[in-house]
């Protein structure tokens, strides 16, 4: 919902004209002139702009007060239009207002309800002039209504492919087929035209598809009950109420005036439906009416855009969170490489402090403890080879752990079925023949540095001695 003052309407409305302001807004000529007149801000009289536009000058009337404080500010429901679609309005308005053709008066048919009767004939064998001029493309719709039968209020209804979704009454069907294809004609001066799919006729307008129907306004007139529903009513009204009747209480039958509607989809603040009215027929409306399809497409792209927008935001922001994700995990890892170097940094710590009290001199040997002290050593030249530069290099490159951040951010993303390789420093065995090393067990480690002697080795000793 947009709020303004009552002042900044009144500044608009006589800064520019009542269709401009409106379309800004998403209304209609109309709407805009009715909350106008609620809020009773004065308009410019017909005919103000093109004396302006002449030179003339004339003075701005002064708002007046209003007596309630809630009429100080107008509020309009919905978003206001995108400026490119009002721009678009207002153009195609302005440039339609002095191309479109003046056709001769066409005024609405009036059908009376008489003429939809219970008994009267009906229209399956309604025969339609064939007009040469009439537009090739309208020979689909034209042949669907020949088809259609009339509804039980009296309009046919024209659907199917390459055909225009129409409701009217039989009596509204030529009229209405000239003034489409004299509009046909003139929107393809324009540009737009009438293009056949497979469901039904779309209308092309900039490339976009513009999907409108014809609808006849049926008329309401109070329902005269026959005799035999009087008869009905007479036999059963003693079991119902006495307000029960056996009839409608409106008959619906075609009024003769015609109505253009823009389908769409939610509230898109242009406006989507043309009728006919006592002083206006179709031919009056088609500037209006081709305008407003001009706009929807300009919407229809706006729209269109807006969402290529979002969707490249929504990917990049998708990107920067896989971004973070991965070096948050390149992190985790790094930090983990560390806290394992740390660990055996103090477990080294440990066994120096136990080796240095172990080698005190002291009055008694043991050859427990000479043993111990010989594991200790053990232990810390297997713990210096894990520490060595060359064995974490190794061991780093071995669990993808790289602390180069520009380099690990720059290689490809890791398939989703990868499961990373476990973090642990490990004792290697180096090929420099061949430029590769193998990991080795401490056992085997100690074993090929002559540290330990081998158990096989050991049992065949053994066994030669006895």
């Amino acid at each position: 919902m947009t709020r303004i003052s009552r002042q900044e309407l009144f500044e608009k409305v006589w800064a520019a004209p009542v269709s401009k302001v409106a379309a800004e807004f998403g209304l209609s000529d109309n709407g805009l002139r009715k909350i106008c007149g609620r809020h009773d801000i004065p308009l410019p009289s017909r005919g103000y702009w093109a004396q302006v536009h002449a030179g003339r000058v004339f003075p701005r009337p002064t708002l007046r007060q209003v007596k309630h404080s809630s009429l100080e500010e107008v509020a309009f429901e919905g978003a206001p239009l995108p400026p490119l679609v009002v721009a678009a309005l207002t153009e195609a308005k302005e440039r339609l207002a002095a191309v479109v053709p003046k056709s001769p008066e066409q005024k609405a048919v009036e059908v009376p309800p008489s003429a939809i009767a219970d008994d009267a004939p009906q229209f399956a064998e309604c025969e339609l002039s064939d007009s040469s001029a009439e537009h090739p493309k309208l020979l689909p719709t034209r042949k669907a209504l020949v088809r259609a039968k009339p509804d039980g209020r009296g309009f046919v209804h024209a659907e199917g492919r390459g055909v225009l979704p129409v409701v009217v009454g039989p009596q509204s069907i030529e009229r209405m087929l000239d003034w489409l294809g004299q509009f046909l004609r003139f929107a393809e001066t324009q540009g737009a035209r009438l293009d056949r799919k497979e469901e039904r006729a779309i209308f092309i307008v900039d490339e976009e598809e513009i999907a409108f129907r014809i609808e006849e306004k049926p008329e309401r007139t109070p329902h005269t009950p026959t005799s035999a529903q009087l008869a009905e009513k007479a036999k059963w009204g003693h079991i119902y109420s006495a307000s029960w009747t056996p009839w409608p209480k409106y008959d619906h039958s075609p009024s003769g005036k015609l109505s253009l509607v823009i389908e769409v989809h939610g509230a898109s603040g242009l406006r989507s439906t043309f009728s006919e009215t006592a002083t206006r027929s179709l031919a009056d409306m088609s500037g209006d009416f081709l305008a407003a399809c001009i706009a929807r497409a300009a919407l229809i792209k706006d729209n269109r855009r807006k969402a290529e927008i979002a969707r490249m935001e929504a990917e990049a922001a998708q990107r920067r969170q896989e971004r973070v994700k991965a070096f948050e995990q390149r992190e985790e890892r790094r930090e983990r490489f560390v806290e394992l170097i740390a660990d055996k940094l103090q477990e080294r710590a440990r066994l120096c402090a136990v080796l240095e009290h172990a080698e005190q001199p002291s009055a008694e040997e043991s050859e427990r403890l000479d043993t111990m002290v010989a594991w200790v050593r053990r232990r810390l030249a297997e713990l210096d080879a894990l520490l060595s530069p060359t064995f974490l290099d190794i061991s780093a490159r071995y669990a993808k752990v790289d602390f180069d951040e520009a380099r690990a951010a720059a290689r490809p993303t890791e398939p989703s079925w990868y499961y990373p390789r476990a973090i642990e420093l490990q004792l290697w065995r180096i090929d420099e023949e061949a430029g590769n090393a193998h990991s080795q067990s401490p056992y085997e480690w100690r074993r090929d540095r002559g540290l330990i002697a081998d158990v096989e080795e050991r049992r065949g000793t053994a066994a030669g001695e006895d």
